[in-house]
């Protein structure tokens, strides 16, 4: 099972030039995959506009459960942080839904809200992002961010369709305290001095854990000090 996380390039449609899609489909060929993979993609998988009123009560749903498609365990997360480059951008028709008809209708891409806001600086990617470093496989840069740390970093961060910084807040420090209450064993693996910095605040959150595994860090005496005050029971440090 895949999650993508990608940017919506306008309000009314995710990837006007189709960029995005030959992209993780280029990947997923790259990647060999010779089984059936369910992907998850939000507007591919969630009902969009115009919504019945059954098809919203799923909609939101989805959209309150939606960080579990990118924090479980199963779940292999695939970002798109590129926008799609200015000589694969087209004139042309797409069918979007046109809220003024109330239907859905082509339309010339010129007509599209456009938004290039970068991938680092959108609120909704920020958070998947986030919640696919919720795992026990930490790896350099992949650094779960305790809910203090995040608030500040969210606040230059921008939304495609309205601002939803405080629902991603809060949904943020749920998943957060709920997926570190459960873990039990952590694998950190070639952490940078910076990332070492973030999991000190990060490691108090984790209640339950009992295994630490430390595999290709460098190591100075606060880190280990951090890891061996975690509460783990076990802790392996190899190459440190």
């Amino acid at each position: 099972f895949r999650s993508v996380s990608h940017m919506w390039e306008s309000m009314e449609h995710p990837d006007p030039w189709g960029f995005q899609l030959r992209s993780i489909a280029a990947r997923y060929r790259e990647a060999g995959l010779d089984s059936v993979t369910w992907v998850f993609v939000d507007f591919m998988s969630l009902y969009q506009y115009k919504r019945s009123a059954e098809e919203d009560e799923f909609f939101r749903k989805g959209l309150n459960r939606m960080h579990w498609l990118y924090s479980h365990e199963i779940v292999q997360v695939d970002i798109l942080s590129e926008l799609t480059p200015e000589d694969k951008k087209f004139e042309g028709e797409i069918w979007v839904y046109n809220a003024v008809e109330d239907q859905v209708k082509p339309t010339q891409i010129s007509e599209l809200r456009l938004n290039n806001t970068p991938y680092e600086l959108r609120g909704w990617c920020q958070s998947e992002s986030e919640w696919s470093r919720l795992r026990m496989d930490v790896h350099g840069g992949c650094v779960p961010t305790p809910p203090d740390i995040f608030r500040k970093r969210m606040q230059r961060m921008r939304f495609t369709h309205r601002n939803d910084a405080e629902q991603v807040f809060l949904l943020q420090e749920k998943v957060f305290r709920d997926k570190c209450s459960r873990t039990s064993h952590l694998q950190l693996q070639e952490l940078s001095a910076d990332d070492l910095e973030c999991l000190h605040g990060a490691l108090q959150h984790y209640i339950q854990l009992q295994y630490i595994v430390v595999n290709g860090n460098t190591l100075k005496g606060q880190d280990a000090v951090a890891m061996l005050t975690s509460g783990a029971m076990d802790i392996q440090m190899e190459s440190c």
